[in-house]
């Protein structure tokens, strides 16, 4: 359910006291003894602090004495071995007793080919075996009744796993569990906000200025509860996204630093518990930062991230997303990493086909081969023109082109492939057309056509892709 794509919620959970045992498992990995314990293993973040872990009241170095965490960590993909790894870092300085790992058995792909999770090749280099989640209804469940029954836990640490946790796994967790989420909460709560943060989308507005896209671009650490992405905030950043970032470099990036800010919390958490403190103590409720991400003081403004699918990568040239070179851009970088795209059906524009330049240039037009005659192109990478008027000229002087008109420019060797939007032109420097694997510029000028001396615009459009 998240873009770190699954950031979920249990079903209800209330903290717990009782005595610390010592859970004996084959499952349970304990720290080996470290004679520092200082914090040097968590690094500092570069972004703009919200909500901030509360330093140790105990100074900078914990009692060697005092008992590591026991912590059950449920994660899939390599959004959750980020937190996995600061995890083991704080087990191999002391702060954590044991990790038990839940994650998916290994998937069918392509072929028949079996394939493990990034999770599990993980734990399985730290030396922990993992529990792997069975077939069929109900798998945690089973898990809880089975492998699992009867264990204990300090905490519970869930990133990106794609399961609802039932209360059965929650009550084994004294401290309940918490999440990380890669967005500044309660702004782009579901499925996909490092999408919708580079796309700007957000409700109720379908398009964001940069700037307020911005201010919802963070990570947050924060506590399950029912409620999707609802929960008490732990520690939350802010971190713009740079402006070549897509949703692969922005989602590896907040992934590091929410296992950071998480590893900051068990610590803290560890520390509170040895002392008879109460867990938590510090959480702020996602209401008191409502006005900061511009929701209404009663928190009713927060705004959702859904799931995007193949349909929101389908071209619309009347909508602000799509219209504008910027939006165009941003929309690729949220969507190409993903497989999806921005797409539209390949359609002659115009123009004489007949027409054939034998120069050692590319004409502005290209005839379409009737082979990809009414196929999908698949845009993957795309920048716009810094400098609309350093363009090549026969882009420069063109007029009256209507948005989504491709053209192609440069010496036949090295051919640039050009897309005009609503208030400029963008480079496409990589795309796919259906069926087909992805190709340099050079092959898909040479597979979209022949030549056309017909000039700009009379090349192809890319009317929006159907159902």
């Amino acid at each position: 359910t998240s873009m770190f794509p699954n950031a979920l919620t249990g079903s209800g959970w209330a903290d717990r006291g009782g005595n610390m045992l010592v859970l004996s498992s084959r499952l349970a990995c304990r720290a080996r003894p470290a004679p520092s314990l200082r914090r040097a293993w968590l690094s500092s973040g570069s972004g703009s602090t919200v909500v901030a872990v509360p330093p140790l009241r105990d100074g900078p170095q914990l009692d060697a004495a005092l008992p590591g965490l026991r912590v059950l960590f449920c994660g899939t993909d390599s959004v959750s071995t980020a937190t996995l790894r600061e995890l083991a870092a704080a087990r191999e300085a002391g702060h954590i007793r044991s990790i038990d790992v839940v994650c998916p058995g290994p998937r069918k792909r392509r072929g028949g080919r079996m394939e493990v999770t990034a999770v599990e090749e993980e734990a399985i280099a730290m030396g922990i075996e993992p529990v792997r989640l069975p077939e069929g209804r109900r798998p945690l469940q089973t898990v809880a009744g089975g492998v699992l029954a009867g264990a204990t836990f300090d905490v519970g640490v869930v990133v990106s796993f794609g399961y609802m946790l039932p209360d059965a796994l929650l009550d084994m967790c004294t401290a309940g569990a918490i999440n990380v989420h890669p967005s500044a909460l309660p702004r782009l709560r579901g499925a996909a906000p490092v999408v919708h943060t580079l796309l700007g989308t957000d409700e109720p507005k379908p398009l964001l200025p940069a700037e307020q896209a911005a201010s919802a671009c963070g990570v947050t650490v924060l506590r399950v509860s029912p409620e999707l992405d609802a929960g008490d905030v732990l520690a939350q950043e802010l971190h713009r996204p740079t402006p070549t970032d897509d949703v692969a470099s922005l989602t590896e990036r907040l992934a590091a630093r929410g296992g950071q800010l998480t590893a900051e919390c068990l610590v803290k958490l560890r520390e509170d518990l040895a002392a008879g403190r109460p867990a938590w103590s510090w959480a702020v409720r996602q209401s008191s930062l409502s006005e900061r991400c511009g929701c209404d003081t009663a928190g009713r403004g927060f705004t959702v991230a859904p799931k995007v699918s193949q349909a929101d990568g389908r071209l619309d040239w009347g909508t602000d997303q799509f219209a504008t070179a910027a939006g165009l851009v941003r929309a690729v970088r949220a969507l190409g990493p993903l497989g999806i795209g921005v797409r539209g059906v390949l359609e002659v524009a115009g123009g004489d086909a007949a027409a054939r330049a034998e120069t050692d240039q590319w004409g502005a037009g290209l005839a379409l081969g009737r082979r990809v005659q009414g196929a999908e192109l698949k845009l993957v990478a795309v920048a716009a023109a810094a400098d609309q008027s350093a363009l090549p000229p026969e882009l420069a002087e063109a007029r009256g082109l209507a948005a989504g008109t491709l053209a192609v420019t440069g010496p036949k060797k090295a051919p640039q492939l050009w897309l005009w939007c609503a208030d400029g032109w963008v480079q496409v420097h990589e795309a796919q057309i259906a069926g087909r694997g992805r190709m340099s510029i050079p092959e898909l000028v040479r597979a979209l056509g022949k030549r056309s001396a017909s000039g700009p615009g009379a090349l192809l459009s890319t009317s929006p892709a159907g159902p």
